[in-house]
């Protein structure tokens, strides 16, 4: 239909209606939300991040989400069940905040008997290298047993 008074500003509209065509149909687009950037979550191999609470392991974690990895959290509990809980929290922020749209597992070790086992049988100086070894040995495991490759 041919209305005569109808105009259309392009330069400077009142409304701006935005539309997808995707195949045979037409779109509207309602509202945008901004994600965080990167590829979308699940287009890359799954992960497993070793979160200990500390600020760059949780900021590893997300790097990794925005590299499109659905990230996976295994933690070592050296500190007892208050130390846990704030990791879990951390853990559950990035994946409510970041991820929720895929399910992932958070692993709870407790290594406090491998300390104790470190502790008798290793020389100070060389405490912390076993440690982390142990750490990597132990969260192979937990990936090899999940099916995650890194």
């Amino acid at each position: 239909q041919h209305i005569e008074s109808a105009r259309v500003k392009l330069t400077n509209p009142e409304v701006t209606v935005h539309l997808e065509v995707e195949d045979d149909r037409l779109l509207l687009i309602k509202g945008r939300y901004e994600g965080i950037g990167g590829f979308p979550i699940g287009t890359q191999e799954d992960v497993l991040s070793l979160i200990s609470g500390g600020f760059d392991s949780g900021v590893s974690s997300y790097m990794l989400m925005r590299r499109g990895c659905r990230v996976h959290y295994c933690f070592f509990n050296l500190g007892g069940a208050a130390h846990e809980i704030g990791v879990r929290q951390v853990a559950h922020y990035l994946w409510n905040r970041f991820g929720s749209s895929h399910r992932v597992r958070f692993v709870a070790i407790n290594f406090e008997p491998v300390v104790g086992e470190i502790l008798e049988k290793i020389d100070d100086g060389q405490m912390g290298v076993i440690l982390k070894r142990m750490m990597v040995r132990a969260a192979s495991k937990v990936a090899e047993r999940y099916g995650v490759q890194a």
